[in-house]
C-alpha cells in the first residue's frame, strides 16, 4: 500500500494488531475513549440509530471498523508527536451521527460536556511539552525510528489528557499556554469572551431545537436549521475577522521587517516566474503560509543526509525551471553536515550569496549553465602557485535580480595555504554591486590536476542598468592580503551588461 510517509527499514502495516487496537481504543496514551468520551455515547446511540437507519448505520460502521483495523496494523499507530489518536479523526462525523438519537437524554449531555472539556484542555496548553516529559519518564531511542515507541500506554496518570492539567497547574502560563489570544503576556480578553458568548448562543439554539416538541431531531425541516446557521454566521464572521487581525500580531508568526518576513519581502521584490523557494525550516512553515503572497512554488524539507530519492527529484525539478532558487534555512549554520539539501544545491547549482536575517539564512542559487567561454587566463602568486586555465559565464547580458553563473577551472602549480576566492561585479567607481567570497581548501588540491569552482553572483533588483566589469582574485584569510597577478591583485574576466529588472 502506498502512503504519504517515507518508510524506514522495517516500517509499514506490520505492527501487532492487538497492540494497535488497544493503543488506539483503550490506552491512556492514545485511546479514543480518553481523548473523546463522546465515543462511548456514540456506541450506545448506535443501537437506536441501527433500528431506524440500518443501511446508513451498517455502511458507517463498516468504514469505521476498517479504518480502526488498518491503522492498528500501522507500525507507528500512535502517530508520533500528536494529540490523541489522530489517525481516527475521520470517525468524528460518524460518532456525531450515532449520537443523535440520544440528544434528548439529560445524561447524554454530561458525556458531551466531558468531551468538550477534554477538547478545551487539548487546545489550552502546548501538548508537545508533555510529550517531551513522557520521553524522560519512558526513555526511547530518538535516533532510531523503529525504537521510538509509544510511552505511557498503560498508566492512566500519565495520559496526555491529565498531562494538560499538570502543565496548566504547574505553569508558568506564558510558557505553557497555546492559545492565540495570549501572546507573551499580552492578553486579548475580548476574544475568549465573545467566543464563549457565540458558543453559548449556538448551544442554546441546538438545545431549543433538540427539545422542541414540534419536530423530531432528524426530521426537522432544513429551513429551521438554515435560519439559525445564518444568524451564527452573521455574528461569527466579523468576530473571526477582528480575531485574526489580533492573532497576526503574535511574534510566533514573524515580526514585520525581521527574520523570515524580511526574507519574504526581499524575495517578492526580485522574484521571476521561473524561480522557486526551497526551505529547510520545518518548524516555521506558518510564516510563508501567512505572509508570502507571490506565485512561486515553495519546496519544504527537513534536515536529512543522505537525501531520499523523492527529495532529489523535487530539487531536480526546481533546478530544471531555470530561474533563481531561494534557499531559506532556520537555526542551521553554514555547511551543516545534516543539511543535505544545501549540500546538494552547492554541488548542482551556483551559490551566490549567504546572508543572515536573525536566526534565518537566505541563499541565492543560479541555475543557468555557463555556456559563454571567456578568454581571460592568468597565474596568481610570486612565484605562481595557481593558474586560471579556463572560465565560462552564463550571461553576458543579465537583468537586475538575476543570478549570473560562473565556472572557473584552476590548476595548482605550487604549494599554497587555504585561500579565499572572491568574484566581484564592479561599476566604474566602487563599491561592487555584486560579490562572491568563499573559502576553498587550496592546500589540499592535487598538484597539476584541474579543479573547477562554481560561483554565483546575485545582482540586486535595484542595480542601475549599465556595463560592469567582472573580476576574480584570491586572498589569504590569515593576513587579508590578496595574491598578486601580474601588476594587479585581481584579474578582469569580462564585461557584463545589466538591464533593468
Amino acid at each position: 500500500m502506498d502512503t504519504g510517509y517515507h518508510f524506514e527499514a522495517g516500517g509499514g502495516f506490520n505492527g501487532p494488531l492487538l497492540a494497535g487496537l488497544y493503543g488506539l481504543l483503550l490506552s491512556p496514551y492514545r485511546g479514543i475513549f480518553y481523548h473523546q468520551p463522546l465515543t462511548l455515547l456514540a456506541l450506545i446511540g448506535f443501537v437506536s440509530f441501527w433500528r431506524k437507519h440500518r443501511w446508513v448505520a451498517g455502511l458507517t460502521a463498516a468504514v469505521a471498523v476498517i479504518l480502526v483495523l488498518v491503522f492498528s496494523k500501522w507500525w507507528i499507530w500512535w502517530g508520533g508527536f500528536a494529540w490523541g489518536p489522530r489517525f481516527l479523526v475521520p470517525l468524528a462525523s460518524y460518532l456525531v451521527l450515532w449520537t443523535a438519537p440520544l440528544l434528548k437524554r439529560w445524561w447524554a449531555w454530561l458525556l458531551i460536556a466531558l468531551s468538550a472539556a477534554v477538547q478545551v484542555l487539548a487546545v489550552s496548553a502546548n501538548y508537545v511539552l508533555w510529550e517531551i516529559e513522557l520521553r524522560g519518564l519512558y526513555p526511547t531511542d530518538w535516533t532510531d525510528p523503529l525504537r521510538y515507541g509509544a510511552p505511557a500506554t498503560d498508566n492512566p496518570l500519565h495520559s496526555p489528557v491529565f498531562g494538560q492539567i499538570y502543565l496548566l497547574a504547574r505553569g508558568p502560563w506564558d510558557a505553557v499556554l497555546d492559545v492565540a489570544w495570549w501572546q507573551d503576556g499580552r492578553v486579548f480578553w475580548w476574544v475568549p469572551l465573545i467566543g464563549l458568548l457565540l458558543v453559548a448562543l449556538g448551544g442554546w439554539l441546538v438545545w431549543k431545537k433538540v427539545f422542541s416538541n414540534q419536530y423530531s431531531v432528524i426530521s426537522m425541516p432544513l429551513v429551521h436549521h438554515l435560519s439559525d446557521t445564518f444568524l451564527l454566521l452573521l455574528l461569527a464572521l466579523p468576530f473571526t475577522f477582528f480575531a485574526l487581525r489580533a492573532y497576526a500580531q503574535d511574534p510566533h508568526f514573524g515580526q514585520p521587517g525581521r527574520g523570515y518576513r524580511a526574507i519574504l519581502t526581499e524575495i517578492e521584490a526580485s522574484q521571476r516566474p521561473n524561480d522557486a523557494i526551497i526551505t529547510v525550516a520545518p518548524y516555521h512553515y506558518q510564516i510563508p503560509m501567512n505572509f508570502y503572497d507571490g506565485p512561486l512554488p515553495i519546496l519544504g524539507f527537513a534536515t536529512e543526509q543522505p537525501l531520499r530519492a523523492e527529495t532529489e527529484n523535487l530539487l531536480k525539478w526546481g533546478l530544471a525551471r531555470g530561474g533563481t532558487l531561494y534557499l531559506v534555512t532556520a537555526g542551521l549554520p553554514p555547511a551543516d553536515p545534516a543539511n543535505g539539501v544545501e549540500q546538494w544545491l552547492n554541488a548542482h547549482a551556483y551559490r551566490a550569496d549567504d546572508r543572515w536575517f536573525d536566526d534565518f539564512r537566505l541563499l541565492h542559487y543560479g541555475t543557468a549553465s555557463p555556456t559563454h567561454a571567456l578568454t581571460a587566463t592568468g597565474a596568481w602568486g610570486e612565484p605562481p602557485g595557481l593558474e586560471l586555465v579556463a572560465a565560462r559565464v552564463s550571461h553576458r547580458q543579465a537583468r537586475a535580480g538575476q543570478v549570473i553563473s560562473l565556472e572557473l577551472d584552476w590548476r595548482k602549480v605550487d604549494e599554497l595555504p587555504p585561500l579565499h576566492l572572491f568574484v566581484q561585479l564592479l561599476p566604474p567607481a566602487p563599491p561592487p554591486i555584486a560579490q562572491y567570497d568563499a573559502a576553498f581548501p587550496t592546500d589540499a588540491w592535487p598538484d597539476s590536476a584541474m579543479t573547477t569552482t562554481r560561483v554565483g553572483l546575485w545582482v540586486p533588483p535595484d542595480v542601475p542598468p549599465g556595463d560592469y566589469t567582472l573580476i576574480a582574485g584570491w586572498y589569504d584569510p590569515a593576513t587579508g592580503q590578496r595574491l598578486p597577478i601580474d601588476d594587479r591583485d585581481f584579474l578582469p574576466l569580462t564585461t557584463i551588461s545589466i538591464l533593468s529588472s
